[in-house]
């Protein structure tokens, strides 16, 4: 379907929405088989969405959502609607990080991108974050150790989550040379040298990788985009 969105719980992939559709779907990659799932509520039907999975839930929200928040729950097979979200801009991505939901917002207007949080444990959304962007291009965001790291054609962004708090480091990080169409970051660990980096994928790029244990932030010459052989 068009514009669904793919998500991995627990060893099983959902679909979710796509196509003014409110169907949900579940894919068992050990029976190869897909399956119905509990559908999205009424009225909720998701295109341009973002999801993802904290705690063992799934969270979908943005896109034809707007600034709804559906949480479902794959042992019960029920969805159950979350606080609402002050927010009614367009929505880049959307991540988890221990116990809390990142929707990350783009603000073509102000020319900036905004942060919410969504805690799953109270059950509320708490301040976030700003930062200005010289384009509107569109990002998306990976999780690694405590940062999220939201990628894109131009530049990278790093979104520092502490104990202290949360907030954009001031600085902007460079794009991959010759990097066209939108980017995909994902985490790559490689257990036989526990290496774990940020890759990239692209439409004009092959496989990228990001060292991003070996960056210092008194040393950016650590920061490079390397070619992956796979």
């Amino acid at each position: 379907e068009i514009k669904l969105r793919l998500v991995g719980v627990d060893g099983l992939l959902y679909a979710v929405g796509g196509g003014c559709l409110l169907s949900v779907e579940r894919y068992d990659p050990r029976a190869d088989r897909w399956s119905h799932v509990a559908p999205l509520p009424k009225g909720s039907f998701a295109v341009a969405h973002e999801a993802t999975v904290c705690d063992g839930q799934l969270f979908v929200s943005g896109g034809s959502l707007f600034y709804r928040l559906l949480r479902y729950d794959p042992r019960r097979d029920e969805w159950e609607e979350c606080p609402f979200n002050e927010s009614r801009r367009r929505s880049a991505d959307m991540v988890a990080h221990r116990g809390l939901v990142y929707r990350f917002d783009v603000d073509r207007e102000r020319a900036e991108v905004s942060v919410h949080r969504y805690s799953t444990v109270v059950k509320v959304w708490l301040e976030g974050a700003t930062f200005p962007l010289e384009n509107a291009l569109p990002f998306r965001c990976a999780v690694l150790g405590d940062r999220i790291y939201c990628v894109n054609r131009s530049r990278t962004l790093q979104f520092h989550v502490g104990e202290e708090g949360a907030g954009f480091l001031p600085e902007a990080l460079p794009a991959p040379a010759g990097a066209r169409g939108n980017l995909v970051p994902f985490v790559l660990s490689l257990p036989q040298n526990t290496l774990t980096s940020v890759g990239l994928l692209g439409p004009s790029l092959s496989p990228r990788c990001l060292p991003v244990p070996n960056f210092d932030d008194e040393n950016v010459h650590w920061w490079r985009w390397a070619e992956l052989r796979l």
